[in-house]
């Protein structure tokens, strides 16, 4: 009886010993799973502090893990975070990585905004270069302390000032003369409630303007991109002028037409070029304008057979009874003319 007491007991211990050794060596397994990913790939990156991360930590993006944290080294004065990323998960260049926790209390894992692969990926072993600096608890309950060392200063500094009598006085007259404040301003709008209501509309009608010259400046920005739009195109004159290389070539030549005709001018060819570079034809045609303003000063001065024409009256009364007389022995003449015809043909038979 004493034996096989024993010996259960034995089976016992030895069965406790098996659980335990299994339980490490899972736990061993578990963790080392949890560090290293089957086909991933390696990428480091750098953080000022990784305060609460610990290797084994998940990495996530948009919340679904897609990593773990494998190490955490000391690089200079900054933390390297060392990743194996899942294969297939692909970061780009402008990837960002930074600390974040499981709720209030949780553990610590690194979210990745993956960025835009398509402008180029980060190969492994490669970095991330982006990160968002955690926020560390520590710090901020230490910036809280400080922000109630500075309310309970500022609240003393209150009750200093407002305790006793003095200070109920003062709290008084602070009210009385806000509701004295408040009362002025109530009378105030009553008394100019129709100026404060003409202002309304005035500043409504000013918003209206507002409106219609807004859809007026958005009309003109239309046209003025459709005007652009249609010169790209080479619509209109403009738009050929700018886009067509025909009216390009055509004027080049124009150009060089109207150069060569001033070379021509002023090398003296040409009719035109002798007329603006000779300087005697200038003279000649000078002299001919003195003679002309000469010749028409002796007109007018009646002088020479035609000024005197031009000027003498009488000549012209003498030309007129010249012209009278000759018209006179005309009109005689076509009367005599039939009497002279008949008395020749009578002549002729007898």
């Amino acid at each position: 009886m004493k034996k096989e007491r024993i010996a259960l007991e034995a089976k016992v211990g030895l069965f406790v010993l098996l659980g335990l050794v299994v339980l490490f060596y899972m736990s061993f397994r578990i963790g080392e799973m949890g560090t290293k990913l089957k086909g991933g790939y390696p990428v480091t990156t750098v953080f000022d502090s990784v305060t609460g991360l610990t290797p084994g930590a998940d990495v996530d993006i948009a919340g679904v893990q897609v990593g773990k944290v494998s190490a955490i080294t000391l690089k200079g004065d900054k933390a390297e975070v060392k990743m194996i990323i899942k294969k297939g998960i692909q970061l780009g260049q402008d990837a960002v990585a930074r600390i974040r926790t499981h709720g209030l209390m949780g553990d610590k894992f690194v979210s990745i905004l993956p960025g835009d692969p398509t402008k180029g990926t980060i190969p492994p072993g490669g970095k991330i270069a982006k990160t968002v600096p955690i926020v560390d608890i520590d710090q901020l309950l230490s910036n809280l302390g400080d922000v109630a060392k500075d309310l309970k200063s500022v609240m003393g500094t209150f009750q200093r000032v407002l305790g006793g009598e003095k200070g109920e006085k003062s709290v008084q007259n602070i009210i009385t003369n806000f509701e004295e404040f408040s009362a002025n301003i109530n009378k105030l709008v009553k008394d100019n409630s129709d100026r404060i209501t003409a202002i309304v509309k005035n500043f409504e009608q000013f918003s209206s303007e507002l409106a219609k010259i807004d859809k007026k400046a958005n009309a003109l920005l239309d046209n003025l991109v459709t005007v652009s739009q249609n010169l790209k195109k080479g619509k209109g004159t403009i738009g050929k002028l700018l886009v067509s290389d025909e009216l390009y070539d055509k004027l080049k030549e124009a150009v060089e037409g109207f150069h060569q005709m001033s070379v021509k001018l002023n090398s003296n060819e040409g009719t035109l070029g002798k007329l603006i570079n000779d300087p005697t034809l200038y003279d000649d045609a000078k002299k001919t304008l003195t003679n002309l303003k000469e010749i028409t000063a002796k007109i007018n001065s009646g002088k020479g057979t035609l000024g005197k024409l031009v000027n003498d009256e009488t000549l012209y009364a003498e030309a007129e009874k010249t012209l009278r007389k000759v018209q006179i022995g005309m009109e005689g003449l076509d009367e005599q003319t039939p009497i002279m015809v008949l008395s020749s043909i009578f002549s002729l038979f007898f």
